[in-house]
């Protein structure tokens, strides 16, 4: 019986080796109707989608992006800045959220002028051809009022900009009142993470997926170490040890991959270019009837 219990537990906390990551293009997305599925319910851990947005689209986001002005970027440490402001900057109170789920619904409505460009529209289309056509929404803000970010723009500076160990299960405890409200609406645990590539930086950046999981590693110790269940510390410089796959997109490519689950973070930018996405989260509505997404 205890050697049972032991094989039962080391299945449990034991890290796959390796990841199940596609690739796929744009144009094919209508035959992978099952992708959301097999994401929610582990058969694939992500996917790496070729040319989602053309070169001239990209153009026109960055174009729009680079309009901002400095009081409306937030920037969350040196070397990296988020835009709109990120749910993790606003004071978990109502009244501020109230605020901050009207002041989003007014950017996103002006978006596709300010940008010329419907990037929700594509996102939209995304996502309801990998889901065999559920409806795809945003979620609204407290008592219906305003609504979630659906993206948010983040750019990483070269020597100092990198985004650290996390996974998307943790934010639940962390940001507790902004995941209450969205708890009413979504089902968030194991949400997806999702991003499109605007502008790759030369070198470094890349999307590196630890092989652990939240299901057998809940502790962040440091940003190099985590813990899991059983109390064993993994060091993540120690390459031997821990298990990794680094993802590299280009410039219109998305990544979708299962962010709540497994640890990640985003490495080292290098070079000279600034490393510059734009992208979220994506989960089931509460009925399972249609996905919401927002960051």
């Amino acid at each position: 019986m205890i050697k049972k219990v032991q094989h039962v537990l080391r299945k449990i906390l034991r890290p796959s080796e390796t990841y199940n990551f596609k690739t796929i293009d744009f144009d094919e997305i209508s035959q992978y109707g099952d992708s959301i599925d097999a994401l929610r319910g582990g058969k694939v851990d992500g996917f790496l989608i070729k040319n989602v947005l053309k070169d001239f689209e990209v153009d026109k986001l960055l174009m729009g992006y680079s309009k901002f002005h400095e009081s409306e970027i937030c920037h969350i440490y040196e070397g990296l800045s988020i835009t709109p402001e990120p749910f993790s900057s606003v004071s978990q109170n109502n009244d501020d959220l109230l605020s901050y789920f009207n002041r989003a619904e007014l950017f996103w409505e002006d978006f596709p002028i300010s940008f010329d460009f419907d990037f929700v529209a594509r996102m939209k289309k995304v996502f309801h051809s990998l889901s065999s056509n559920m409806s795809v929404e945003i979620p609204r803000g407290i008592n219906e009022q305003g609504m979630f970010n659906p993206a948010t723009f983040r750019e990483m500076s070269p020597d100092i900009g990198e985004l650290q160990v996390h996974c998307g299960n943790q934010f639940r405890s962390e940001f507790s009142s902004f995941y209450d409200h969205l708890e009413k609406k979504s089902n968030i645990t194991n949400q997806l993470s999702y991003f499109v590539m605007l502008n790759p930086s030369e070198s470094g950046g890349e999307l590196t997926l630890y092989n652990l999981r939240w299901d057998h590693v809940k502790k962040k110790m440091s940003a190099t170490t985590l813990r899991d269940l059983s109390g064993k510390l993994h060091d993540l410089t120690n390459k031997k040890s821990v298990k990794r796959l680094s993802v590299s997109p280009q410039k219109g490519d998305m990544i979708l991959f299962c962010g709540g689950q497994i640890w990640h973070k985003v490495e080292l930018v290098k070079g000279k270019e600034n490393r510059i996405t734009l992208g979220g989260f994506l989960t089931f509505a509460k009925n399972k009837n249609g996905l919401h997404f927002w960051s």
